[in-house]
């Protein structure tokens, strides 16, 4: 049996546009060269479910495992300066992160949401892959930044996005398709993503949450990745949605390893689910056929979380990105409604 076609969502301006409110109808939806479709038929819904997953009994979750103590408890590293010539927004901070688990330091990038010095509040906390095209053009793959900076602090100012801390961890260069796949693929080799994870789970968000007025708990604390890194973000929070209540995917390299993480999630029983965004662009993958190809691997995807319990419109949430590429230009043009539905008004604030 075929797909049937999903349903075109067009018109609604970009985010940044004055007339933009998060609780227009479902029928209104957006424009960001091209239009959305969805199998939920909504795109921001008047509320957005929290983070965490569906209610369940508490005997049917994991009991949460325990985390490391930061290796660095006893002190502070010290925030660094950025590169010259950089095109930050707000207050962005630096660290040289030492991690056992990778075998030397990571650069880290942290975005405080503003009044963040003047305030005793705590925070949701979003940690990024890639994250040297976060915040800086300068520093960013092909001169092109994600813009999470500016984006976070209009979405703030303008009461559409919960505050929240970015830690956007840079990749590892010649090691990040090794840290970022879940599995070896037969050509391209890889499969390194548990020293990774062990990284971001044991040591580097302990730290943050001992150094910063965090949310500590899953509920406020998401995941995002775009190409290998959304597939890093989809493993996360598969494995562990005890510490990731929330993973957005961007472009996710669903066809690794013969697309094992798809066949996964139709042979797994999850008694946890994380809050989940997947999109994809309707030109990505070098020809129309890889492009058909891509979309294809997107509704698989969707049809196995559905059946393994995700609900469209309350904790998954899947777009076709109409004429969008596999590029940070295009990641930055649909960044926006990511945050708003990753820290909605209404989500979890305890």
């Amino acid at each position: 049996m075929g797909v049937a076609p999903l349903p075109v969502l067009a018109g609604l301006p970009s985010l940044s546009a004055p007339s933009f409110n998060p609780t227009l109808a479902p029928a209104l939806s957006l424009s960001l060269e091209g239009s959305y479709r969805t199998l939920s038929a909504s795109l921001l819904q008047p509320r957005l479910p929290p983070l965490v997953s569906a209610p369940r009994a508490a005997a049917a979750r994991p009991a949460a495992r325990p985390q490391a103590a930061p290796a660095l408890a006893a002190r502070s590293l010290p925030w660094l300066a950025a590169v010259p010539g950089h095109t930050l927004s707000g207050d962005v901070r630096f660290l040289d992160f030492p991690s056992r688990s990778l075998g030397g330091t990571r650069r880290v990038a942290v975005y405080l949401p503003p009044g963040y010095d003047g305030s005793r509040d705590r925070y949701p906390v979003l940690y990024v892959q890639d994250g040297q095209n976060v915040f800086d053009a300068r520093t960013s793959f092909g001169g092109v930044e994600w813009g999470i900076d500016e984006a976070c602090s209009a979405l703030i100012a303008s009461g559409r996005m919960r505050p929240a801390i970015v830690v956007a961890v840079y990749n590892g260069g010649e090691k990040r398709l090794d840290e970022y796949t879940p599995v070896p693929d037969p050509r391209e080799g890889g499969g390194g993503a548990a020293r990774y994870a062990e990284f971001l789970i044991s040591e580097l968000k302990p730290y943050i949450d001992a150094s910063l007025r965090t949310r500590p708990d899953a509920g406020n604390t998401a995941v995002l990745g775009s190409s290998l890194g959304g597939l890093l973000a989809l493993h996360l929070s598969l494995t562990r949605p005890d510490v990731f209540g929330a993973a957005a995917a961007l472009s996710p390299s669903l066809w690794w390893a013969e697309e094992e993480i798809i066949r996964r999630v139709g042979a797994m029983s999850p008694q946890a689910r994380a809050r989940l965004w997947l999109d994809m662009g309707t030109r990505e993958g070098g020809d129309e056929q890889g492009a058909r190809e891509n979309i294809r691997r997107l509704r698989d995807m969707e049809n196995a979380l559905k059946k393994r319990g995700w609900r469209p419109g309350n904790d998954l949430a899947v777009f076709e990105v109409q004429g969008a590429g596999h590029n940070e230009a295009a990641w930055a043009r649909r960044i926006d409604y990511v945050l708003v539905s990753l820290f909605s008004p209404d989500g979890p604030a305890r």
